[in-house]
This record gives structure tokens, C-alpha cells and sequence, in this order.
């Protein structure tokens, strides 16, 4: 009896213990049913956001591609070791004149639309110093219509990783022609207001010739034997006197000619402003007018269009010139007119400085007077385009202009330019 309550009890427990498991397996189970509902729950959600993302980032390369391709400003994007162009919008096709077949999977250089190549050797090198490149004026060749100009802006970026050049540009083709025009025309007139001096410096010389051989004249005329030291030494004098009016005559005609295709040379500007003092003095001797000239010599050289920089000196010159008229027609006061013009180094820097102490500029217009078509003077007594210019051709030879100015005391405009020394 006892036997079979044992056994009993035995089976009691065994079943309670199977239940027990069948209990807990099927507790796993269902947290393994939870578990995996979660995770495909989780694998939906991802699926969805990474279809979001996905569709976000088409749309962003759509708007992107859709700015990049109808941009009105030509933009380019070139490979950064190679420069060879993987994508160009219409309006780069427009301005170069290239079909895309033509320009995709090729360099500047292979479609040969560098104009200069040192174009490219300065943008490369200031892209590899900087790491992007603004307002970068650039010269090409054009394939159908010739010569043209953009002003490019360059930065380096990645993309996937990899290196590009994005080049976004501006064509000025047509405002570098309006202003070379104009600065045609300033010459021309800058040439008309120094007239009556130009034909004083040339008969000066002529006077002296004619003086000479009315004296030989008098002594062969008087049958007296001509001395051959007296006739040399005659002679030199109107040789040299010719060779001073051939000199003013090749100077005028330089400086009224266009030198557009100057190649940049290496020039002393103290010579540069003697050559331009010359053709002003005479108007500055007739208005009672100080010049003072301080040039430093020796002096080390700059790079650039040495007949530009005098028109440079020319245009400030007369600007500082009718600032002293001015103010002198606009004081009863006496005061001297003068007007002085150096050069010297200072600090690394090459520096030409012309003063004056006229009227002056009011200080509201001194950030505004290098902008083309602002003038200051009275209306019909200026262009508004001197400054302007003068400005752009300092900027085509690396240097810049500073100007200040203390009203009826004292106007300097600074030109400078860094020395580079020779490794």
C-alpha cells in the first residue's frame, strides 16, 4: 500500500515537472515569437527610413542637378588631379562655345581655351596655397567668336570622397570692352589737356635747331671758313635735339596707342613716372602749381604693363590737380598749390604715394570714389572713371590703392605692391 502511494506521488511530481517545462518552453516560445515580431518590426522601420533617406537623397540630387545644369551662371565641375571636366551646365557651353562632348573628359588645355597659359599656372598655384581661388580674371578662346574674359571663382571640394574642382564664373567680355574704350578715350583726352604743353616740349627743342642754323648760317653767309670743331659740335646739338623731339613724339604715341596685348614685363616705375611728369608739368608750370617729385633710387622692379601704370600716374596726377584749382577757386585764402608724388620701400612693400592739398574727399566718399561712374566733381568736369580705372589696372599687377583724406588739408592716395625676392 504504502508501495503504491510512493509510485503515485512519484507520477505527480513528474507530471508537475513536465508541465513545469512545457510551461516555461512555451514561455520562451512566445518571447521568441515577440522577439522576432520586434526585430521585423525594427527591420520594416529601417526599411522604410532607409527608403525615406533614399528618396531624400534623389530628390536632393534632383534639386541640386536641376540648379547645377539650369544655372544662368556658367558652372563647372573637373576632376582635381587631371582637371579634366565630368560635368559643365548649358551656360558654360554658352560662354566657351564647346559642345559637351567636346569639353567632357577634356582639360583647359586640350581644347586649347586658355588664352594665357599662365593663367593657369597662377590659378593652380594660389588654388594649391589657398584651397579656393576668387574673382579670378581669365582670359580664353572663345570657338567661334575669339577672345573672351570670365572672372571664376574656384573651390576645392570632395565628393564621395574624392577631390573636384567646382568653378563657378561670370563673363565680363563686354565690360572689359566698354572699359577698354574708356580707357582709349581717357587717354585721348588726358592727351587734349596736355596739348599745349606737349607742343612746348616740342618746340623747345625746335627753337634750339633753328638758333643753331641761323648761327651757320650767319658765318657761312659772311664767307668766314667754318671751323670743323664748330660744325661738329653744332651739329651734335641738333642731332640731339632731333633725337629729344623723335623721343616725346615715340612717347606720345605709346601712350595713346591700346596695349591690350602687352606681354607683362619687369619695369622700374620710377621711370614709368618721370615719362608721365613729363607730359604734365607744362600744365602744372602754366597753373602755378608745385610739383614736388621724391623717387627713391635704386629701386627694385614690378611686373606689369609699364604704359598702363603711367596712365595710372597720369589719371592721379590730374585728379590731384584740379583738387587743388578747386580749392583754391572755392577759398579766397592764399595758400600755396602743391602736389607731390614718391616712392620709396617700406616694410616689404614698394610704395608710390601721390598728395595734394586740395579740396580733399568728404569721408562718406571715400569708399565709393574707385566705383565706376562716382565722381565727386562738379557735374560735366568728370566721368566718374579715372579712380575706377586706375584702381583695376593696380589690381592687374598685383598691387592695391589706399586713399585718405583730411578736407582742404592734405589727400594721399597710396599704391603698393609687395616685393617678392628672387630664391
Amino acid at each position: 500500500m504504502v508501495k503504491i502511494k510512493a509510485a503515485n506521488t512519484e507520477k505527480k511530481q513528474e507530471k508537475e515537472r513536465l508541465t513545469a517545462l512545457v510551461d516555461l518552453q512555451t514561455h520562451e516560445l512566445k518571447l521568441t515569437h515577440t522577439a522576432t515580431l520586434n526585430l521585423l518590426e525594427d527591420i520594416n522601420s529601417e526599411n522604410e527610413a532607409r527608403k525615406k533617406s533614399e528618396q531624400a537623397l534623389k530628390e536632393s540630387e534632383a534639386l541640386f542637378s536641376g540648379i547645377f545644369y539650369s544655372s544662368p551662371i556658367p558652372v563647372s565641375l573637373s576632376e582635381f588631379s587631371s582637371e579634366k571636366w565630368i560635368a559643365v551646365n548649358e551656360a558654360f557651353l554658352k560662354v566657351t562655345e564647346f559642345s559637351r562632348d567636346e569639353i567632357i573628359g577634356h582639360t583647359f588645355s586640350e581644347i586649347n581655351l586658355w588664352k594665357n597659359l599662365k593663367d593657369r599656372e597662377v590659378l593652380r598655384r594660389n588654388l594649391l596655397k589657398e584651397g579656393h581661388v576668387s574673382n579670378f580674371e581669365v582670359k580664353i578662346n572663345k570657338k567661334y567668336s575669339g577672345l573672351g574674359v570670365i572672372l571664376i571663382s574656384v573651390e576645392k571640394v570632395e565628393l564621395a570622397g574624392q577631390p573636384y574642382l567646382l568653378i563657378i564664373g561670370t563673363e565680363i567680355t563686354e565690360r572689359i570692352k566698354a572699359q577698354a574704350k574708356q580707357f582709349h578715350a581717357d587717354r585721348m583726352t588726358k592727351l587734349g589737356e596736355m596739348a599745349s604743353g606737349i607742343a612746348h616740349e616740342i618746340n623747345q627743342p625746335l627753337n634750339i635747331i633753328s638758333l643753331v642754323m641761323d648761327k651757320i648760317l650767319l658765318i657761312s653767309e659772311g664767307k668766314e671758313t667754318i671751323d670743323s670743331s664748330f660744325f661738329k659740335e653744332n651739329s651734335f646739338k641738333i642731332f640731339d635735339n632731333i633725337d629729344r623731339i623723335k623721343n616725346i613724339i615715340d612717347h606720345i604715341r605709346a601712350f595713346s596707342s591700346n596695349h591690350d596685348d602687352y606681354i607683362l614685363t619687369a619695369f622700374d616705375i620710377n621711370f614709368s613716372i618721370e615719362n608721365a611728369v613729363s607730359l604734365i608739368i607744362d600744365q602744372f608750370k602754366q597753373l602755378s602749381i608745385n610739383l614736388n617729385l621724391d623717387l627713391e633710387k635704386p629701386i627694385p622692379k614690378i611686373v606689369g604693363n609699364t604704359y598702363k601704370f603711367e596712365q595710372v600716374i597720369v589719371n592721379l596726377l590730374s585728379n590731384a590737380r584740379d583738387a587743388v584749382v578747386e580749392r583754391k577757386r572755392k577759398n579766397v585764402e592764399t595758400f600755396d598749390m602743391t602736389v607731390g608724388i614718391k616712392s620709396f620701400v617700406e616694410n616689404e612693400l614698394l610704395i608710390v604715394e601721390v598728395t595734394d592739398n586740395g579740396i580733399g574727399i568728404r569721408n562718406e566718399d571715400i569708399n565709393n570714389v574707385i566705383l565706376p561712374f562716382y565722381t565727386t566733381k562738379d557735374t560735366g568736369k568728370g566721368t566718374g572713371l579715372g579712380l575706377s580705372i586706375c584702381y583695376q589696372i593696380i589690381h592687374e599687377i598685383n598691387g592695391r590703392m589706399e586713399i585718405t583724406s583730411d578736407q582742404m588739408n592734405e589727400t594721399k592716395i597710396k599704391i603698393l605692391f609687395e616685393i617678392k625676392h628672387s630664391k
